[in-house]
């Protein structure tokens, strides 16, 4: 088959470079779409996906046999973007996990074999996958050599429980509780839905610290960060007044106000 020499013209990859050099840039505000490039067009695809079907422990024979319904697009829903798909996924795992509970189960089982993780808290699912995730791959977390401690509460704040990811140990796990080896290199306390919209694409997690809504201990720090805000400095407060008319202040020229900084909780204020 003898191919176009202007077919392969148009589909130069120099076409394409455009796009993907914009989609890297800063200002790019559309993550999480499906873009086309070629011949000069610039375009956006969107996915569509079928109701589907839940099989659990599926086999070939077991697909093959519900094959119709995994198929069909009868009732098709549009995908807006890979959050919004990561978010259905998320969703239909809550809805096994609480199946599993009324059921009579016991819930998820950890990565370590210890007891289940509580239907009423949706994040249970996150954690559940990946405690299997690494159950199948101890590997994928062997340089992390930390443990962590997630607070999840519900919105109002009253904690629904804690899991531990404890990627330290020889054999690395995800459990129910606190840490069992001292004290967790880092604990995090989150709301219950803004841990599933964190994971979902739908919660910004810079945005999310900043406002308060993700707080954090660091072990090695031993204070606690629930805003950006600096930790309280020791040392008193001083006054622009007290530092410049403290007998210890070394002789200096004379500095404008609108350019004098003083120390006020290890932070750098401009006065003036």
């Amino acid at each position: 088959m003898k191919i176009d020499v202007f077919m392969v013209d148009a589909l130069k990859p120099e076409y394409v470079t455009p796009l993907v050099c914009y989609m890297v840039h800063d200002s790019f505000k559309d993550s999480g779409k499906l873009f086309e490039a070629g011949a000069q067009w610039y375009g956006t695809l969107q996915y569509y996906r079928g109701e589907g079907k839940v099989l659990q422990n599926a086999t070939v024979e077991t697909i093959h046999d519900n094959w119709k319904a995994v198929s069909s697009m009868d009732k098709p829903k549009h995908v807006a973007s890979i959050a919004e798909q990561s978010a259905m996924l998320m969703d239909m795992l809550g809805s096994l996990e609480a199946e599993k509970s009324s059921g009579g189960s016991s819930g998820g089982a950890s990565a370590g074999g210890s007891g289940g993780f509580p239907s009423n808290i949706q994040s249970s699912a996150l954690f559940q996958e990946i405690a299997d995730g690494i159950k199948a791959d101890p590997s994928s977390v062997s340089k992390v050599k930390q443990t962590f401690t997630y607070i999840i509460t519900d919105n109002a704040g009253r904690e629904l429980g804690k899991f531990t990811l404890d990627f330290k140990s020889a054999t690395p796990s995800v459990y129910l509780g606190d840490c069992r080896n001292g004290n967790a290199a880092v604990t995090v306390t989150v709301a219950d839905q803004v841990f599933m919209d964190l994971a979902a694409g739908k919660e910004n997690p810079q945005k999310a610290f900043m406002s308060g809504k993700i707080k954090k201990v660091l072990k090695s720090e031993g204070q606690h960060h629930a805003t950006p805000e600096a930790p309280n400095d020791p040392r008193p407060e001083e006054k622009v007044e007290d530092v410049k008319n403290s007998p210890n202040r070394p002789e200096t020229p004379t500095t404008p106000t609108s350019s004098l900084s003083v120390p006020y909780r290890n932070s750098i204020c401009k006065c003036g």
